[in-house]
């Protein structure tokens, strides 16, 4: 409905996402004008706009899960809470764990392998419980049985992956060109993980292209006390 009223203003005026839309101008006159038509349509149409949702003359606004302004468009950092949220690990399960996801984007980490060190060593080592269970379940239960505390060094290392996970040019803003959205998920009963990410086409200092999937939001949260991993 809403797009079938402002067909011929799309793309012009305005920009239509879900039951949301955006407009910008370079310059106020033309940004003013723009509003006008958009306001006259609204009334033609018999159209009502949401005054709670509606804020006019920003120079930055929130719109398609991404942060727009003048300098172009960045990732929200809302969907980045979780990741600068995420607690400090207490076993080696769990350092494992954020090592795993860090992982996933070393490559456009400057100095990965430098700053996560102090972490990656703390999962050396590690040896089986004698609890009867065989292969890898008798050493994940060692990994989640082995407590440990962090160190300063370590606690830098934690913070400074936080940082690189949930900045460029790790971080990216999500697009909306008919590429798909890639949705990982993980969970144990220490919790719940989402990765929802994108894949862009790069080119190398040699000239080849090359396909790397960043990340556009995350998730966390700790299990409930009830229900299942299933759930």
């Amino acid at each position: 409905m809403v797009a079938k009223a402002f067909h011929d203003l799309i793309g012009e005026d305005l920009e239509i996402w879900m039951d949301d839309m955006a407009t910008a101008a370079d310059d106020f006159e033309s940004g003013l004008a723009s509003i006008l038509r958009i306001f006259k349509r609204c009334r033609a149409r018999k159209i009502s706009l949401s005054a709670g949702k509606t804020t006019l003359f920003m120079s930055e606004a929130k719109f398609a899960g991404a942060m727009v302004s003048s300098e172009g468009i960045k990732p929200d950092l809302s969907k980045v809470k979780s990741i600068l949220e995420w607690p400090e690990p207490q076993t080696v399960l769990e350092v494992m764990s954020f090592i795993g996801l860090a992982n996933a984007y070393r490559a456009k980490i400057r100095n990965f392998a430098r700053i996560a060190e102090p972490l990656t060593n703390l999962t050396r080592d590690v040896q089986r419980t004698d609890t009867g269970s065989r292969g890898r379940g008798g050493h994940r239960k060692a990994l989640k049985d082995a407590k440990i505390t962090l160190n300063e060094l370590e606690r830098r290392s934690f913070a400074e992956l936080k940082v690189a996970l949930t900045s460029n040019p790790v971080l990216k803003a999500p697009v909306y060109d008919g590429r798909p959205f890639i949705i990982t998920t993980d969970g144990s009963k220490v919790g719940f993980g989402a990765v929802v990410s994108q894949v862009w086409e790069e080119t190398d200092r040699q000239g080849k292209t090359r396909k790397v999937t960043y990340p556009i939001a995350f998730a966390l949260r700790k299990p409930d006390l009830l229900g299942s991993a299933q759930e």
